[in-house]
């Protein structure tokens, strides 16, 4: 059943066009998460949903409802916001229950709903603090609390996170899963940070310029981005782009020249794709962890390393080509490279992607066929 559906939905402020032609379905339950760069429009899109803004065209459907004149308290939306947007003057358990009083609800069923979420929360010990006695953890669970208290349709959270440090940002992440699980709610997140969107989405929406770009799950948008934005966006350290031109192009291998006499030399995993023809500008991409030390096979590339950092379980380097590109190379351990030394590395040929000129993802032969 799905619980969201938006449709040919567009948004301007002014003579500037903000969102264009979104459209989106998300299904009772889903977790989904809005990522993409700042200003790519993912916050306003939530707001729309929440009826914060007007909408400019299209339509947004809650259930069997299109919601698009609907007043915010009537949608059956509750939203978390960045600041957390707590009432200093009230306690905790006032905060919590505010929305429910305004509803001329029941004091018992007030106290009782209140104790309900400090429960699941594991906030019951604060509910006579007032915000200002709280840590920003603690305040973003209740606000979290305050959502849930109404029994929303459709949660929204936009970046509730980035106010935190990043110890507490990965607890209250897990938290946020747990919470999921045990509501079984639709949740709709919006963040920046793509590690976010990978550990904690059902599904995935990128975005950019105002237009979805792609969605997946995690693993669907990882393992076959649509484009090379995508492809760059999703997974940590981002992904490796070597821009060139084909010069040779036989069954079974590629020329790519990258320039400064660079050339790659890859597996022609694309044989027949019209795409793949002598003369064609292409960008070859691949991801850090599948470049290796050393010489293995023909892919392989000659640099002088310019940055190490060590991550502790791993070591991150940094190389620089010939050619003034760089390629990245993310090995298990502590590894010791000097820096300014000339290294060798080899790129896993059937972990490299293919992208056209305009930034599309080149299918695979058996893909294509």
């Amino acid at each position: 059943m799905t619980t969201l559906a938006i449709s040919n939905l567009c948004k301007s402020f002014g003579n500037v066009d903000v969102l264009h032609d979104i459209d989106l379905a998300v299904k009772t339950g889903e977790f989904v998460v809005l990522v993409g760069p700042s200003g790519c429009g993912k916050s306003t899109l939530l707001r729309l949903i929440a009826g914060l803004e007007d909408i400019v065209d299209g339509t947004i459907q809650i259930g069997d409802r299109v919601i698009n004149n609907v007043e915010a308290d009537k949608r059956g939306i509750a939203m978390v916001f960045q600041s957390y947007a707590l009432y200093p003057h009230m306690s905790v358990e006032q905060n919590i229950g505010f929305c429910l009083r305004v509803a001329r609800q029941p004091a018992a069923r007030i106290k009782e709903k209140v104790s309900e979420v400090a429960k699941t929360l594991q906030i019951e010990q604060l509910l006579a603090r007032k915000p200002g006695e709280l840590s920003g953890g603690q305040r973003q669970r209740v606000a979290i609390g305050r959502a849930i208290v109404r029994d929303p349709d459709v949660f929204l959270f936009d970046e509730p996170l980035s106010n935190l440090d990043a110890e507490l940002r990965v607890q209250m992440r897990l938290e946020l899963m747990k919470l999921h699980n045990r509501l079984k709610a639709t949740m709709i997140y919006v963040t920046h940070d793509q590690v976010e969107a990978l550990t904690m989405a059902d599904k995935i929406v990128v975005m950019r310029d105002g237009v979805i770009e792609q969605v997946g799950t995690p693993i669907e948008l990882f393992n076959n981005p649509c484009n090379k934005f995508v492809a760059g966006f999703i997974g940590t350290p981002k992904m490796n782009f070597l821009s060139g031109e084909l010069t040779s192009v036989s069954e079974q291998s590629l020329t790519l020249d990258l320039g400064k006499d660079v050339t790659l030399e890859l597996p022609n995993n694309w044989q027949g794709n019209p795409a793949v023809q002598a003369g064609k500008k292409l960008c070859a991409g691949i991801r850090p962890n599948e470049v290796c030390e050393g010489e293995a096979g023909k892919s392989t590339l000659r640099g002088t390393v310019s940055v190490v950092e060590q991550l502790g379980r791993e070591t991150l380097s940094h190389m620089v080509l010939p050619n003034k590109q760089y390629i990245s190379v993310l090995e298990n351990g502590q590894h010791f490279h000097d820096v300014g030394k000339t290294w060798t590395v080899s790129l896993k040929p059937e972990a490299i992607y293919l992208f056209d000129e305009s930034e599309q993802t080149i299918s695979l032969t058996k893909e294509f066929a």
